[in-house]
């Protein structure tokens, strides 16, 4: 059966049973032996020709199987999950290993760790216990659940981490309360993806992170799962697509064949190529079938609504976060717009999102116009087309804004919904207080028709700029490298962009690269044996302080988890904590203090990083640098964006002295351990909080929960700062920004790069609508409306908001109230 007979089938069947969803999973069970074992890494154990026509043979065969697959269109349903670990017998424990310290007992269905008593400041690392995966693929899940007890009578964080044979490792953190059961499901996209290859991912490893007498935990079971089959297999065709590839230069290089049996070889690998392309295409039918289960499902309800509001187009009003596919769009329609309101403040951007239908079964050329009878008003309205963009699971999504060219022309299919975003700007165009009207004009090119829609504007009297701003940080700096190739050549547009949406804290990074971290040159003694050079980071400061701005810089020293990384040895080789060391360090930050200030920054103008994500084993280090620094100047200020406390409150004192910002990651810091932020408040510290949803897989999550939301659980728990990574990193030079399949490690971005300027994403204007709420969140709290309304507003409201993170109408039903309650028109 042919790709297009199995859709049409597939089509059929659905259309038969009334299924509207399409779920396909699409595993290989002929390949799974040969994603076993790396194709490339097979031939490069190739002792003889003899060999290699063996594994011809074997190629021949599974390529044979692969095509027989194919022509039966086989779309099968394979393992969705792989236990690693159920301690069924006491042979599970000879893949396990204890690090320095530990021991573990087995028992049947479960294994113990047991450590003695371990202090911090030991040599050795925290004690671990390690089991290798023994050739399980993780590259092939999604997930690892990790069942567990935690025995003691108080809750115990745990390390989870994962490494790969070439040394790198990523580690995720979770809690399990006292005398409890519990599975923790750790997520591999929410780790740090870049840093591991999971296609070779050799051991998984648990540390204990707590001084105690007791058992630290039992373990029960282990496995991995599958949440996609049909992305996860997608992912494994481009894996091996890759290495086929490899092989075949390596073939073609080779000396060690004569002709025939280079031919084929080649021939071979051809073959198999062909059908990896070929079983690819085969997979990729099923999002193209559920686009048109989804375009089946549009046209019939355009067809019935064309029936009943006798018109070609159908428009309605959405709020900012909605969600938008194109192909499903009108299956959230409710009622059409006679009428657009937009109820602004000064100081702002105000978005309103507009949806429109074609009804008929052609195509239609529409031009947006906009009129208005006083100029200014003319002047504030812009709008943009969100345009769809592919995440890194296959889906098509709309993030992508484009401003509408001068012919201001669009193109709806039949049957197909676009979606405008009508931007009204009182940042840059002074708009007086109280009502104002335009009207937007939808004017069909060939038919001729016009819908007419009245744009309602209406003014608050106060400004977004009388409230002080929440922290906000992308951990970005602006230079010409790799990172930040999206924008180069537009670094000033960025920084305009960046600064206008709400960023006020800049990181300046050590790369060597860029050089905007001064790194000293010391003597053996620890003294200064040469000037420090400031140029870039002069630079960096100036660039980002012109038009009078004031950002806070956070100077990243990046001192590495590894005691030998050269930063933390200060590039100098000396022995870190030694009294040269010390000595270096506090002429090194005296030098630089000094010039900071003949800059005209003051001390709470900058804060120091000394390293990024510090666990357990970092925050000694911590705790030894800030403390001299502290020493040069007790103002001086010190940031962790650390997720982890010690388990010994002595030393949670001591680190709490020498830290002034602390910015715990919300998903692995403050929802993993319930007990951090009640810590952290103890001391009365400026604390902020970030995410790092890795990857451009972030287009493809709930966008308003994740970029507008956590600011509004920020303001829930009164933090004073909130972050991202990143706006503009990619870490691979495949990656295709329009793309997130175009590169298996990509990084991830808030802006796209136009052919005239930076594009805004929709996840972008997200954050900073958040930002705005936040500082409405502010002027409510000192506003001098009765306590009753602003404690609904505050509390009530607030967590009706957070809860609903699947209803973006609430956030602007709470940001109309507050508005007019502010601008004393509140019933």
């Amino acid at each position: 059966m042919g790709a297009g007979a199995t859709c049409f089938m597939l089509v059929e069947i659905l259309a038969i049973i009334g299924i509207i969803a399409l779920p396909v999973s699409i595993p290989l069970p002929a390949l799974n032996k040969v994603r076993r074992v790396r194709v490339a890494a097979v031939y490069n154990r190739l002792p003889s020709i003899a060999y290699m026509k063996r594994i011809i043979f074997s190629l021949k065969a599974v390529v044979f199987l692969v095509l027989l697959q194919v022509a039966a269109g086989r779309v099968d349903a394979g393992a969705d999950k792989v236990v690693v670990e159920d301690f069924s017998t006491a042979g599970d424990l000879s893949a396990w290993q204890a690090g320095e310290k530990g021991m573990f007992h087995f028992e049947p269905g479960s294994i113990a760790f047991e450590f003695p008593r371990y202090q911090p400041g030991d040599e050795a690392r925290w004690p671990s216990v390690q089991r290798t995966l023994n050739g399980i693929n993780a590259g092939e899940y999604n997930a690892a659940l990790v069942e567990l007890t935690n025995p003691t009578d108080r809750p115990q964080p745990i390390q989870i981490q994962f490494g790969d044979s070439s040394g790198h490792r990523t580690t995720a953190l979770a809690y399990v309360a006292a005398k409890t059961r519990r599975t923790v499901r750790v997520d591999f996209d929410h780790m740090a993806s870049g840093m591991i290859d999971w296609t070779a991912a050799d051991h998984i490893t648990f540390y204990r992170t707590e001084p105690s007498d007791r058992f630290i935990w039992k373990l029960h079971r282990i496995e991995l799962v599958v949440d996609d089959p049909a992305t996860t297999e997608m992912g494994k065709l481009r894996e091996l697509s890759r290495e086929t590839g490899k092989l075949l230069k390596e073939v073609s290089g080779s000396t060690r064949l004569d002709r025939e049996q280079l031919d084929e070889a080649k021939q071979t690998i051809d073959q198999w190529q062909k059908a990896l392309e070929e079983r690819q295409a085969i997979a990729g039918k099923a999002e193209e079938c559920r686009l048109q289960l989804s375009r089946v499902r549009s046209t019939l309800r355009a067809a019935a609504l064309a029936e009943r509001i006798k018109s070609p187009m159908v428009a309605w009003v959405v709020p900012i976060g909605t969600a938008f596919r194109p192909a499903d769009a009108l299956g959230d329609f409710r009622q059409p717009a006679k009428s657009i309101e937009v109820f602004a403040a000064k100081g702002e951007y105000e978005e309103t999102l507009l949806r429109i239908t074609n009804l008929t079964r052609t195509a239609q050329d529409v031009r947006v116009e906009v009129g208005a009878t006083e100029s200014v008003v003319h002047q504030a309205l812009s709008i943009r087309r969100n345009q769809s963009v592919r995440a890194a699971d296959g889906s098509v999504v709309g993030d992508l804004l484009v401003p509408l060219d001068e012919a201001a022309a669009v193109t709806i299919a039949p049957s197909e919904t676009i979606e405008l975003w009508v931007r009204l700007d009182t940042k840059h165009h002074v708009l007086a207080p109280g009502s104002h009207s335009a009207t937007l004009s939808l004017r069909e090119l060939r038919g001729g028709n016009v819908m007419e829609l009245p744009l309602s504007i209406h003014v608050w009297n106060f400004d977004y700029a009388a409230a002080a701003p929440l922290r906000m940080t992308l951990y970005s700096g602006i230079s010409p490298i790799q990172q930040y190739r999206i924008i180069h050549g537009r670094e000033d547009e960025a920084r305009r962009n960046m600064i206008d949406y709400g960023v006020n804290v800049i990181t300046l990074w050590p790369d060597a690269a860029t050089r905007q971290v001064p790194y000293p040159k010391l003597t053996a003694d620890g003294d200064l044996a040469a000037p420090l050079d400031y140029t870039e980071h002069d630079r960096a400061i100036a660039f980002f302080r012109q038009d009078g701005n004031r950002p806070l810089f956070n100077l990243c020293l990046n001192f590495d988890v590894s005691a030998e990384m050269p930063n933390w040895r200060l590039r100098n080789d000396l022995e870190p904590g030694s009294e040269p060391w010390k000595r270096g360090l506090k002429a090194w930050f005296g030098d630089w203090v000094n010039h900071l200030k003949s800059l005209g920054l003051e001390p709470k103008d900058f804060a120091f990083y000394l390293t990024d994500e510090p666990d357990l084993e970092e925050l000694d280090r911590y705790r030894l640098a800030a403390g001299i620094i502290k020493e040069i100047d007790p103002a001086l200020q010190v940031f962790i964006n650390g997720s982890e406390l010690y388990g010994d409150q002595k030393l949670n004192d001591e680190l709490m002295k020498v830290t002034d910002i602390w910015n715990p990651n919300e998903a692995a810091g403050l929802m993993a351990n319930p007990d951090l932020l009640p810590e952290l408040k103890k001391y009365g510290k400026e604390i902020w909080v970030y995410e790092c949803k890795t990857e451009v897989r972030s287009r493809a999550i709930n966008a308003y929960d994740y970029y507008r939301l956590m600011t509004w659980r920020a303001l829930r728990d009164h933090l004073s700062g909130v972050g991202y990574w990143h706006y503009c990193y990619t870490s691979d030079a495949r990656e295709i920004p329009w793309d997130g399949t175009s590169a298996p490690a990509s990084g991830v971005f808030l802006v796209y790069p136009g052919q005239n300027e930076l594009l805004m994403s929709v996840r972008w204007e997200l954050a900073r609508e958040a930002l705005e709420d936040a500082r409405l969140y502010r002027l409510v709290e000192r506003s001098k409306g009765s306590d009753q309304q602003k404690s609904r507003l505050l509390k009530d409201e607030l967590l009706k908001v957070i809860a609903g993170s699947s209803d973006p109408g609430l956030s602007s039903q709470w940001r109309r109230e507050a508005g007019n309650l502010l601008s004393g028109e509140a019933n």
